[in-house]
């Protein structure tokens, strides 16, 4: 079912080490004074891994990412490495790298650059998608919207700048590289140390097929796009409200469709919905997206641009939708320099020739949350173990590395006023001192903890991911979505379970973790 949270990883997990990587074994990209393929045997550990990952630092990235992409693309025979796929954490990343490629590596090879993220039009992704799978030599930039579903046909390399959320998401990424020539090549791209742990254990992890388990919840926003898509099908005849009911009851069964009748009645009042002799037909707001976009509401993920529409000078096509951008500026946008005007509510943009870039565009985009999958690599990948939990004396004060993820560190602020982020270490580490007593109290209180998850529902929204159409449910549904994602026992356990101790200040050990922490983080 479309609705109930799943994952096909799930039932393949059992096979992926028994199978998959027999089959294309991983080879990642040596440190540059080596500028090898490293097979991750059995026998390689995450430290010795972590050691062989070169830093390419957050300022001159592009710079300094194009010098490693090309090392990888012209170690070894080029017959069996012409085609790269890129995978960035951002759209303004994808352009400005891209751009960049683009002005650089065809002077070393012949070579297509092409950009792909969710702001280009369906046109200009659906160009790219279709140049790198008929090009003999290319380098395909992108964000998440090529992660799955898409057909792009071979790929010798998948390079990542930022390590994934988690091993899953990585083994989207890498599993589209290797059909050709027989094993997976991953060029990893850590811009701190924090991003350097946190890919060696994933790595790992991907060699021995083992996925973190994943929990279930009912994510009613599912119903909301699956009920759009639904009502569109049957056109202008529209659908009555029973059989939406049902569609709900089939996968989800309540005692009554109290639930999904909340949500419908929702969808009436903000017309997204209306109802006429006890039909169902799409609102105003959801018959554009069907109309007009292609795929609109047929999908349960995010890819459509929103803002300024970006129009293309020379030919009148929408290229683009971007938030309030620079002007009269040089900018980058999909792998090419424009120059931008705004001419009525359209910003127009004339492609120029190569030459420097004075910034990128912006989009109406925030950094994503860290997870609770993230935050465990980055504590397995500084070789902590599970439990572990220490404070660390560092110079901006006494440092509590947690390693719970973005919503158990939003909610354990909210409930110890002594605790407080750090930027650059979100949901890894807080300021502050606490005590495994004061965490194991806190365990007890059940209902304290559902009070507190429910009051801070929408602080905790974007770190559960509960889906693109989670904000079109009422209130009261969308503090239940929130409330059976966050899992409370299982927080409950995880403040049981913490090792909390203060390092002292002279243990050698931990030397690594500090020099880590200093160096903050970009996930």
């Amino acid at each position: 079912s479309a609705i109930q949270k799943t994952s096909h990883f799930d039932c393949l997990a059992p096979l992926l080490s028994q199978c998959a990587f027999r089959v294309r074994e991983i080879k990642v990209f040596g440190a540059s004074d080596t500028s090898v393929w490293l097979p991750i045997k059995p026998s390689m550990d995450i430290a010795t891994l972590r050691d062989r990952l070169e830093l390419v630092p957050s300022t001159g990235f592009a710079k300094g990412a194009e010098q490693r992409l090309w090392q990888a693309l012209s170690s070894i025979d080029d017959n069996l490495t012409r085609k790269a796929l890129v995978f960035v954490p951002s759209r303004q990343l994808c352009d400005t790298l891209s751009t960049h490629l683009a002005s650089t590596l065809p002077r070393r090879r012949t070579l297509k650059i092409l950009a792909h993220h969710g702001s280009l039009s369906q046109q200009r992704r659906e160009d790219a998608e279709c140049d790198f799978a008929s090009a003999r030599d290319a380098v395909l930039v992108a964000t998440t919207t090529l992660e799955v579903g898409v057909d792009i046909g071979d790929v010798d390399l998948v390079a990542l700048v930022g390590a994934p959320p988690g091993t899953r998401s990585l083994l989207q990424r890498i599993g589209r590289a290797g059909r050709r020539i027989g094993h997976t090549r991953v060029l990893a791209l850590p811009r701190t140390k924090v991003e350097q742990a946190a890919f060696a254990s994933m790595l790992i992890s991907a060699r021995d097929g083992a996925l973190e388990p994943e929990g279930y919840a009912r994510r009613w926003s599912v119903f909301v796009q699956q009920a759009a898509s639904f009502v569109a099908q049957s056109g202008l005849r529209g659908r009555r409200l029973s059989d939406l009911l049902e569609l709900a009851q089939d996968i989800w069964p309540e005692k009554t469709a109290v639930t999904a009748s909340a949500i419908v009645n929702s969808l009436l009042d903000a017309e997204c919905l209306e109802e006429s002799q006890g039909r169902l037909t799409l609102g105003e707001p959801w018959a554009d997206p069907f109309d007009t976009s292609g795929m609109g509401m047929h999908a349960n993920f995010d890819s459509s641009g929103t803002g300024m529409p970006v129009v293309d000078s020379s030919t009148g096509e929408i290229i683009a939708h971007v938030a309030e951008p620079a002007v009269n500026k040089v900018l980058a946008l999909g792998g090419q320099r424009w120059y931008a005007q705004p001419i009525g509510d359209e910003l127009v943009l004339k492609l120029q020739g190569i030459g420097p870039v004075q910034e990128g565009f912006q989009y109406t985009a925030r950094s994503a949350p860290t997870g609770r999958e993230y935050s465990v690599h980055v504590r397995r990948g500084l070789g902590m173990e599970e439990l572990d939990a220490p404070i660390l004396c560092l110079p901006g004060g006494m440092v509590w590395l947690h390693f719970g993820g973005s919503t158990y560190q939003t909610l354990l602020c909210s409930l110890v006023p002594r605790l407080h982020p750090i930027g650059g270490l979100a949901g890894l580490a807080v300021n502050g001192i606490p005590t495994g007593s004061v965490l194991a109290e806190l365990a007890k209180q059940e209902s304290a903890l559902r009070s507190a998850v429910e009051k801070h529902f929408a602080e905790l929204e974007p770190s559960l991911a509960p889906g693109p159409y989670q904000r079109n449910l009422p209130e009261q549904c969308r503090r239940k979505v929130v409330t059976e994602l966050f899992d409370i026992p299982a927080f409950q356990h995880w403040l049981e379970t913490r090792h909390v101790w203060q390092v002292k200040r002279n243990d050698s050990r931990w030397k690594h973790v500090r020099s880590t922490l200093l160096g903050g983080s970009s996930s």
